[in-house]
């Protein structure tokens, strides 16, 4: 595409972006998208050249890119922009003017490394940031998540304040990140529990909440068992080369199951699940624990 053609396509892109960013999604973020294919290939070979005019309609195409896969809700679409942009970001720092997005994609992409529980990456990508940089709203209300979860503090994700903008789709993606953490604990520590403080602990509003949430945990947990022995009983037949032996080596639960009986959480462990340490302090400070052994490893 010539840089002419190429410079249209991204005015009615940036056009079109803006629209959606103050509100009006449906078509226009379908469009964002048509346009963003459009411009695809043109970005890639200007990426590479030395002229700041492309260098610059190239940037911006990736960041309209970033912010647009979030609204979609396309994680790995929103991961390959900003990969792409880091050139720009790093590599052109010194040859380009800053980008008034800059600040922003970083600190949503720290925040999305958070949600998904990559704290190394996290801190990796947070070195590679200014520090001056780090008080700008975005990478500061990241960093302070962060802390927050290494403190145990999860009551800020559920407080009602103002967050950045874009930020709304990683805070339920953290969210379930932070329960999961809690889950895992208290089902290795506990043989029941009371149902309404794991309600507040999962950060749920009720027990009804938490009686829809151990439903979900066990059935993920037998999906999760049913792909395994299906994995062991292939790996069985490949090495014995018998159609039926094995088949039944994983038939038995391994996971912990969730039940909600009456104001009680029971967690019917089988027979393979180690014993229960019981101990209130392994719930409060598991992401603590885990966060501070992976940034030392």
């Amino acid at each position: 595409m010539e840089l002419g053609e190429a410079t249209s396509v991204f005015e009615t892109l940036r056009q079109t972006f803006s629209r959606v960013a103050e509100g009006s999604a449906g078509q226009e973020l379908t469009a964002c998208t048509e346009l963003l294919a459009k411009l695809k290939k043109t970005v890639s070979v200007y990426s590479i050249c030395n002229e700041p005019n492309k260098l610059l309609l190239a940037r911006e195409t990736l960041e309209i890119g970033a912010l647009t896969s979030i609204l979609t809700h396309d994680v790995p679409a929103f991961e390959r922009y900003v990969t792409q942009l880091k050139t720009y970001y790093v590599d052109y720092q010194t040859f380009l003017p800053k980008s008034t997005r800059t600040q922003a994609v970083q600190g949503l992409y720290l925040l999305h490394l958070l949600s998904v529980d990559r704290i190394g990456e996290f801190h990796t990508e947070l070195e590679v940031i200014p520090v001056a940089d780090h008080e700008a709203e975005h990478i500061r209300t990241a960093i302070e998540f962060e802390r927050h979860m290494m403190d145990g503090n999860y009551a800020i994700l559920t407080q009602n304040v103002k967050r950045p903008q874009y930020f709304s789709f990683f805070m339920d993606q953290l969210m379930e990140t932070v329960r999961s953490k809690v889950a895992t604990a208290m089902e290795k520590s506990y043989s029941e529990f009371s149902a309404k403080e794991a309600a507040k602990m999962l950060m749920l509003s009720s027990v009804a909440d938490l009686a829809e949430f151990a439903k979900h945990e066990n059935e993920r947990k037998a999906q999760r068992e049913a792909a395994a022995a299906e994995d062991e009983t292939v790996a069985v037949k490949a090495a014995l080369d018998w159609k039926n032996e094995g088949a039944e080596l994983s038939s038995l639960p391994t996971e912990v199951r969730w039940e909600v009986a009456g104001d009680t959480l029971k967690f019917n462990k089988p027979a393979v699940v180690a014993a229960k340490v019981p101990s209130l302090d392994l719930i409060s400070n598991a992401v603590g624990y885990a966060t501070n052994l992976e940034r030392i490893v």
